[in-house]
């Protein structure tokens, strides 16, 4: 599965570095800085509009905030994108 993931990130430009920057989100997150969290996962979705992997993200902070309709909206934008990935 771990190779998968892996294929996909390359395919749609998404580096170890960037996955590294989706972490780096986590770990603001967890440092309960939300604004910077978010602004940095959404910076990343937005340099690579073919990747799902920093909306999932921001989907699983926003749902962790009790913020479902945002969730759920973030998530159906991750399964437009997980869909053209592959």
């Amino acid at each position: 599965m771990r190779q998968i993931h892996i294929e996909r990130l390359v395919l749609t430009g998404f580096s170890a570095a960037d996955a590294a920057q989706v972490r780096a989100a986590w770990c603001l997150y967890e440092l309960k800085d939300y604004d910077k969290a978010s602004a940095r996962l959404k910076a990343l979705a937005a340099s690579y509009p073919k990747s799902s992997s920093p909306l999932v993200a921001l989907a699983d902070q926003l749902r962790s905030k009790d913020r479902f309709a945002e969730a759920a909206e973030i998530y159906s934008q991750a399964i437009d994108r997980y869909d053209r990935e592959g």
